[in-house]
């Protein structure tokens, strides 16, 4: 399976944040150490979450392609500072706006926890999105440095395939100009067609 090495980082994400977001309900607070404290756990998730990204990204690199693998660092730095076409958004503005929300809905919280689990739900839909994007980005780069003209686009036949998905199975496209995964969580994949 494509994605299989994606979601193993990401079961090992979400344990290291479930972790990580369930010592904030045993905190006291004031407004100082909330900042402190929130901006250490996203730091903390960001850099975990960059190390799988770049451990997907080789993996699925070296899976199609046996050419010298150009995954490093850089590359997924600059992946995720690529504007998404799902989520239009950029990664590390989008990580900062969701830090500075959980910050003021914790200092004014009712319900501590609620927004813990709120923050944490956010949090991991984004850095998921970004583990399967890491797989995509991958394997395309893969197919550009074998000289690979045109993908066949691939979806799952279940219940959970959307219609959108379902009508772009099969469908041949230039590399250069694949359309954008339809929505989050899109388990498409590529195959090369030529």
């Amino acid at each position: 399976m494509m994605y299989e090495y994606a979601d193993k980082a990401i079961r090992a994400i979400n344990r290291k944040n479930l972790k990580a977001f369930g010592r904030l309900k045993q905190m006291k607070f004031d407004e100082l150490n909330i900042l402190t404290e929130i901006t250490k756990i996203y730091k903390e998730a960001v850099a975990y979450a960059r190390k799988w990204y770049l451990l997907i990204a080789k993996d699925s690199y070296r899976k199609v392609s046996k050419k010298k693998n150009p995954i490093d660092n850089d590359w997924i730095l600059d992946m995720l500072e690529e504007e998404d076409p799902v989520t239009l958004y950029l990664f590390t503005p989008e990580i900062e706006r969701k830090k500075a929300r959980f910050a003021e809905a914790l200092a004014a919280a009712v319900n501590k926890n609620k927004e813990v689990d709120k923050a944490l739900r956010y949090l991991t839909l984004q850095l998921a999105h970004y583990a399967d994007k890491s797989v995509d980005e991958a394997t395309l780069q893969a197919f550009v440095d074998l000289g690979v003209k045109h993908i066949i686009w691939r979806a799952e036949h279940d219940e959970k395939t959307c219609s959108i998905c379902r009508e772009r199975d099969g469908k041949k496209y230039p590399i250069n100009d694949i359309p954008p995964k339809p929505h989050l969580n899109c388990r498409c994949w590529y195959e090369m067609a030529d």
